[in-house]
């Protein structure tokens, strides 16, 4: 028997059955699903995140080059290139942690979506 073999049971146990563990380089959650939070990075090493059942609008403007996400409390504007394709990872709350780069990074990516600018701003309340 394998020494990584691990029982159903103890999986119910520590309250995630089925779920595979995550590293903390996942980017991505391994399938849909149930309270996820996601999380944003920026080059100086800061790090913010939101839960995304506060999400109460996305929005992808291709002619600005930009996905916004409406929060309760925030507003996270998202700028690069590519991000049709994030867009739609976002929709299926997909993403854990999306990283801006510096921009000259952008020739040398290995992705097609590249993330230049993130900006959180409290919203407004009326």
């Amino acid at each position: 028997m394998s020494q990584d073999f691990k029982l159903k049971y103890d999986q119910i146990l520590e309250n995630q059955p089925g779920q595979p563990q995550l590293s903390p380089d996942d980017k991505l959650y391994p399938n849909t699903g149930y309270n996820r939070n996601i999380g944003f990075l920026w080059p100086s090493g800061n790090c913010e995140a939101f839960n995304y059942a506060y999400l109460v609008r996305l929005q992808f403007l291709p002619t600005e080059n930009a996905i916004y996400m409406t929060f309760t409390t925030h507003i996270v504007k998202i700028e690069g290139n590519g991000l049709q394709a994030l867009y739609f990872e976002l929709f299926d709350q997909r993403n854990r942690i999306i990283e801006c780069l510096e921009e000259r990074y952008a020739a040398i990516s290995d992705t097609k979506t590249f993330i230049k600018k993130i900006t959180v701003t409290e919203a407004k309340s009326r």
